[in-house]
C-alpha cells in the first residue's frame, strides 16, 4: 500500500507542476482582485481527473483504503 500511496502522491504532485489554467492568456492583474465570496461563484472549475489524468476508476475502493499503517 505504501508503493501505492506513493506512486500516486508523486502523480498528483506532477500534475500540479504542469497544470494548463484554462486562464493562461489573461494576464491577472493586481487591480483585477475579487472577494472571496464572488470568486467561488465565478471561478473556472477543473476536475481533479481533467488536470491530473487520474481517473476514479484508477483507485483503489474507499472501503479498503486506511489511514493507518
Amino acid at each position: 500500500m505504501e508503493k501505492y500511496i506513493s506512486q500516486l502522491l508523486a502523480d498528483i504532485y506532477y500534475a500540479a507542476d504542469h497544470i494548463t489554467w484554462p486562464f493562461e492568456e489573461h494576464k491577472i492583474d493586481l487591480y483585477d482582485w475579487i472577494p472571496p465570496d464572488e470568486e467561488d461563484r465565478t471561478a473556472p472549475e477543473r476536475k481533479l481527473e481533467e488536470w491530473s489524468g487520474i481517473r476514479k476508476d484508477q483507485l483503489p475502493p474507499q472501503e479498503i483504503l486506511s489511514l493507518s499503517s
